[in-house]
């Protein structure tokens, strides 16, 4: 059983993921992701890699931005409701 830490350390996740893919719908750089979120840069890359692998974001080469996928939409959609980050 996970303890509540765990699952808070979820939900913040979760909430992160939110806002960058909510972020992403017109198309961001990671420079503009990390202006945004506040996120160090190692965070923001294993967040991205994340979603990345989920087809939640796709980078795309030539512009060097990444986008928000329909699966990542659909994911928005989910999750809607499960509130957003304090600040």
């Amino acid at each position: 059983m996970a303890s509540d830490a765990q699952y808070n350390a979820d939900d913040e996740r979760t909430k992160i993921m939110q806002e960058i893919l909510e972020s992403s719908k017109e198309g961001l750089t990671k420079q503009q992701m990390l202006d945004r979120s506040g996120l160090s840069y190692q965070q923001l890359r294993e967040i991205t890699a994340e979603l990345a692998d989920k087809k939640f974001l796709r980078y795309i080469e030539p512009d060097e931005t990444y986008i928000t996928t329909d699966k990542g939409l659909k994911f928005l959609e989910a999750t809607k409701g499960t509130g957003k980050r304090n600040g």
